[in-house]
């Protein structure tokens, strides 16, 4: 190996989880985005969730083209959905901090690099980091040079100066408290997490939605806030495969499509592993019960103090949640 590439590997490895279900036609521009990191200390899982025999095919043969020793294959025996195909993937690598990369999503070459850059700032230790993200076509035709609504609020409030300065002197714009309410992040592939914020919320049922980013960034967020960098880093394409994001872009406010979560609510889905694991006991009991007041409406309080029976930790947790829900009601 030559110096440049050994210097190229050094700092925290990353590894960059790709989960595909017949995907076979988008999944090789996003392991090369991956490939083009100017930050080269990674490893690339490749998750195929039971794909059609000529997807999972044609998808090997693209690895095997490759030949990159980073990249490693997993084909799961049966059709998991997302979430679960992701902690397969975690399964397969040791690294501190991962990516979930949607198969029709690509990295900016700096993408590695700045948000390691984020999670090792001077300031805050958050369980994960995001950044923004723009919208290209299939023909890879720039549509949009942004998709955060935070950064809009942010920019509307008089702070955008303040957050550039962030960015430039600490490597973040913005740190985000757990108690922050709404969906404050962009997508899937523009998130970079600690891996032991991933593991305390591993789940403990079959979930029956599909939709990674919504489980893991609410959940992880819930430990202790996120990072904003306020920096376009990640092309989210847009096609009619897509389940929550329509291929017409038009305008900021417009409603960006259609999320599916029947059968389940992420919020309340990654608490109860939090408690059922015991892991929240790795957390100030004070710092949890305020983000869980915060963000979780009485419903899903009452949901979660019903699902409490069931939980392996101690009954404590079950007093937990009622505080937090009586807490919620005071500040409703």
């Amino acid at each position: 190996m030559s110096a440049r590439q050994n210097k190229n590997r050094q700092g925290p490895k990353v590894a960059v989880i790709i989960t595909a279900y017949n995907y076979e036609d988008y999944v090789e521009a996003a392991i090369r985005s991956v490939l083009q990191q100017t930050h080269q200390n990674f490893e690339i899982v490749i998750v195929d969730d039971h794909s059609k025999p000529t997807s999972s095919a044609k998808t090997a043969k693209i690895v095997n083209k490759i030949k990159d020793e980073r990249i490693r294959l997993v084909r799961n025996q049966i059709n998991i959905g997302q979430t679960h195909s992701f902690y397969v993937g975690l399964d397969h690598t040791t690294a501190e901090f991962v990516c979930l990369l949607d198969p029709d999503d690509l990295l900016m070459p700096d993408f590695l690099a700045t948000m390691l850059a984020a999670h090792l700032n001077p300031i805050h230790i958050a369980p994960l980091a995001f950044c923004n993200q723009q919208f290209i076509r299939n023909d890879d035709t720039q549509l949009t040079a942004t998709q955060s609504l935070f950064l809009r609020s942010q920019f509307k409030a008089g702070k955008f100066d303040g957050m550039q300065a962030s960015l430039q002197r600490f490597g973040f714009s913005s740190y985000l408290e757990a108690t922050t309410r709404g969906w404050i992040w962009t997508a899937t592939s523009s998130i970079m997490y600690r891996r032991d914020a991933v593991e305390m919320i591993r789940p403990i049922k079959k979930l029956a939605y599909n939709h990674a980013d919504t489980y893991l960034a609410k959940g992880t967020h819930l430990l202790g806030g996120s990072l904003f960098v306020h920096k376009v880093l990640v092309s989210r394409t847009l096609h009619d495969k897509n389940d929550f994001t329509h291929s017409r872009i038009f305008a900021s406010n417009q409603r960006p499509g259609v999320l599916h979560l029947k059968g389940g609510d992420p919020a309340v889905d990654t608490i109860e592993a939090l408690y059922d694991s015991g892991n929240y006991k790795l957390l100030l009991r004070k710092n949890l019960q305020k983000a869980m007041a915060a963000r979780l409406k009485p419903a899903q309080l009452i949901r979660l103090w019903r699902a409490s029976e069931n939980f392996r930790s101690e009954p404590g947790s079950k007093l937990i949640i009622l505080r937090c829900l009586l807490a919620r009601l005071r500040h409703k």
